[in-house]
Order: structure tokens, then sequence, then C-alpha cells
């Protein structure tokens, strides 16, 4: 099944979602770069201390369909809101589920028409996916 798990639901199982689109932002590296007059350019500081580089988070943008009424995709919405609106949970995709990544998830668009629902949901991810 191509699809994701948030938390303990399955986007597709428990919700009847179908994965249309994926798209996933690496974590920026976070860099300390000092200004210098009279100095071309910047002196990057990033690794002075010895102190590895650390990043920023990562971001996970999912956008799944449902072809249903609109009735069901109603009380689609409504529980998906409910379990995963503004929560921080584990975030496992199936084609690599010996990893999770964990983060705050949001619903960040809805849209439908007679037959078709589409819903994307946002994620705010730690810098690196985990072992399972």
């Amino acid at each position: 099944m191509n699809g994701v798990r948030f938390g303990e639901k399955h986007s597709y199982d428990d919700f009847g979602l179908i994965l249309s689109s994926k798209d996933y932002t690496p974590p920026k590296p976070k860099t300390e770069m000092v200004s210098i007059p009279g100095r071309n350019g910047y002196l990057d500081l990033t690794e002075a201390l010895g102190v590895p580089v650390t990043f920023e988070n990562g971001k996970w943008v999912f956008t799944f369909t449902l072809v249903n009424s609109n009735s069901t995709w109603v009380n689609v919405l409504n529980d998906l809101v409910n379990y995963i609106h503004g929560k921080k949970m584990r975030i496992i995709l199936d084609e690599d589920n010996g990893f999770f990544y964990y983060g705050r998830c949001s619903i960040n668009q809805y849209k439908s028409s007679k037959s078709l629902g589409t819903i994307t949901i946002e994620c705010d991810v730690d810098p690196f996916k985990t072992k399972i």
C-alpha cells in the first residue's frame, strides 16, 4: 500500500485517503556567517568551535484524494481534523516503514467537487528520521 501512517492511524486503511503526491523539503543547515569590514565575502564560523553542523526542521507535504460523496467527505474531514490537525506525532511512509519522522501536522487545504475531494497535510518534522 502506498500511504502514510500518522500516529496509530493509516491514511488509507483508517480514512480511505489515496496518496496523490508527497513532497519533502530537507532541513537547512544552520550556519553562522559574519561580515567583516574590509574583507570580501563572509567568514563562516559554523564549525569554528568544533561543534558539528546543526539543522532546522524538514517539511513533508502530502496530498490525498478521496472519491466519494460530499457527505462522506465531511465525515472524513472531521475525523482527520480531530485526529491530526495541530498534533505532534510519528509519521511513517509505507515505502520507508523501517523509519519514522516525528513532527507537528496540520491540514493545510481542502477542496471538493461533486465526486472528488483533495486534502493537503503539512508536517513540520525533526531534521532526521529515526529507526523503528
